[in-house]
């Protein structure tokens, strides 16, 4: 963690509001929905949102134990029984259908609706024979972008008359808008994570696995799913490459990338590109001649070359300052180069990004909108950032614009004083939602702040209180092997303290905490020429 620089950063102009009640639209398709479910779910509280709940694995089919959650015995769960506890095999394939509520609703009663369908959903998955489920899961999570796209352009959808989900993209491809709303983050993140850890069982038992796969995408197709749907990976800082003690900038902002739309492909096509024209550059490449850019090949060597000088780079200064937060030799540092382009987190690959441009983790806010040009080279898609001081004064009206961001499919940052009364020193953390009316969900990469934590009154906003800051026991375990993909896709509970947790107004607007929101917004719609007034 670092102090943030006061660099100013670009003013946006803040898009129009929505209404919260949309006008009802049509039916969209009049396919007879033959067979479906009976049009009132039983009660799911809490099977997607409660924090203690841990999904089974695929292929896991003793998903019986998760009854106390869903508020009651299986008799409670009739007429669904034969659905979901029974052969969900049998289940009717219906098609996709997209119509109005027969009921008048709200946005907030909807999303409630929305968590309480995916319940009923996920356990039907669970039921599904282990090599059937990858695919039943993706359509579902095609079904949200649909339905997500529908309700970020005013529309409700009647969710007891669609179908388990479409088994391809529709033909205009997934839609560009289908970003979740910041309430249901928490709720489709272990659904997508189902797809993206490798399970205990052997993976042909689950179908085949995608060979075009993304790096942190879903083994069984080529699609990111927390970058196309919004949903950013809950990431920690304790597992960078690059001082995991200093790292909560850019930790934070790659979720705000993924909240954008942007994911790890994202960031390492942006690092070929600025080491592709260096190297162009350095050796006098003429670009026409070679048919273009895209026609000239970035040598392998190059590219570990450039790695290495920038992990050498990260073995200066204190120790928690350093690779892993300690000492690496020069041969270390050579097996990591070369196993950097395929094994790197997201924010690792960030770090690097800043490193080739000259932009010091510190900056990250100030010098954001000059980091989402290198991200998105398109201007017309590029998202902008803005950054707002908070007091304990204008808390509320920041919660606002923050609540208005992440509604339309933005992204929050927001720094915080977390060292006492002793420093100013700022944390960076992620707001995934600001809609509720006690407080913020945060996902912070660096572990989970003390609810009683106020600035002024001493101590860590890491330690419980009456311990020293030495014993920071709500931090994050660290270990130093596990910087590779692979391991931080799923961290254990010790290194995912920080995620969705309820930080309350009264502290989040508590004198002299709150340092400032860095608010994302993702770009207008551009309206066709012949379209325009």
């Amino acid at each position: 963690m670092a102090k943030q620089q006061a660099t100013p950063v670009q003013d946006v102009e803040r898009p129009e509001k929505t209404e919260d009640t949309p006008k009802p639209d049509q039916v969209v398709s009049n396919t007879d929905v033959a067979g479906a479910l009976p049009p009132t779910p039983p009660r799911l509280p809490s099977l997607l949102t409660d924090a203690a709940v841990k999904m089974p694995a695929l292929g896991d089919t003793s998903w019986a134990g998760m009854f106390p959650t869903l508020g009651g015995p299986q008799d409670a769960w009739k007429p669904w029984a034969g659905s979901v506890f029974g052969d969900p095999t049998k289940l009717p394939k219906m098609p996709e259908v997209y119509t109005e509520p027969k009921e008048p609703t709200t946005r907030t009663k909807f999303i409630g609706d929305f968590k309480e369908y995916l319940g009923v959903r996920a356990m039907e998955i669970q039921a599904l024979p282990p090599e059937e489920q990858a695919a039943r899961l993706e359509s579902l999570l095609r079904q949200v972008g649909d339905v997500s796209s529908r309700l970020n352009n005013g529309k409700f959808t009647d969710l007891w008359a669609m179908g388990t989900g479409p088994d391809k993209d529709n033909p205009t491809g997934a839609p560009k808008d289908g970003y979740v709303p910041p309430e249901l983050i928490s709720a489709i993140r272990p659904l997508i994570k189902q797809l993206e850890v490798p399970q205990a069982i052997p993976r042909r038992q689950l179908g085949e696995t995608d060979p075009n796969a993304k790096v942190e995408g879903s083994l069984y197709s080529n699609v990111d799913w927390n970058s196309r749907l919004g949903v950013p990976q809950y990431r920690t800082q304790s597992d960078n490459l690059a001082s995991p003690e200093a790292t909560c900038n850019v930790t934070s902002f790659s979720m705000a990338l993924e909240r954008l739309g942007y994911g790890r492909e994202s960031v390492t096509s942006a690092i070929e590109r600025d080491l592709k024209a260096k190297y162009v550059k350095e050796n006098k490449i003429d670009v026409e001649a070679a048919g273009g850019m895209d026609k000239i090949a970035l040598p392998k060597e190059y590219y570990e070359s450039a790695v290495a000088t920038y992990l050498k780079a990260n073995t200066k200064g204190k120790a928690y300052q350093q690779l892993r937060g300690g000492n690496t030799s020069a041969k270390e540092r050579e097996a990591i180069a070369k196993d950097f382009s395929d094994n790197a987190q997201m924010e690792d690959q960030l770090a690097f990004l800043l490193h080739l441009n000259k932009i010091p983790n510190t900056e990250v806010a100030g010098r954001a909108n000059d980091i989402l040009a290198k991200i998105e080279p398109d201007a017309d898609k590029r998202p902008t950032a803005e950054r707002t001081f908070i007091s304990n004064t204008n808390y509320d009206d920041v919660k606002t614009d923050m609540n208005d961001a992440l509604t339309e499919g933005g992204a929050v940052m927001m720094s915080l004083r977390h060292k006492g009364t002793r420093s100013n020193a700022t944390h960076i953390v992620s707001v995934q939602d600001a809609s509720r009316e006690d407080g913020l969900t945060i996902d912070d990469p660096y572990g989970w702040i003390n609810p009683d934590y106020r600035k002024n009154k001493g101590g860590d906003a890491f330690a419980t209180k009456g311990t020293t800051r030495d014993r920071k026991n709500q931090a994050n375990l660290k270990d130093k092997e596990d910087w590779k993909v692979a391991r931080a896709q799923n961290p254990d509970a010790n290194e995912r303290k920080g995620e969705s947790y309820t930080m309350s107004d009264d502290q989040a607007g508590s004198k002299n905490f709150g340092n400032y929101a860095l608010i994302f917004r993702r770009a207008a719609p551009k309206v066709p020429e012949e379209a325009a007034p």
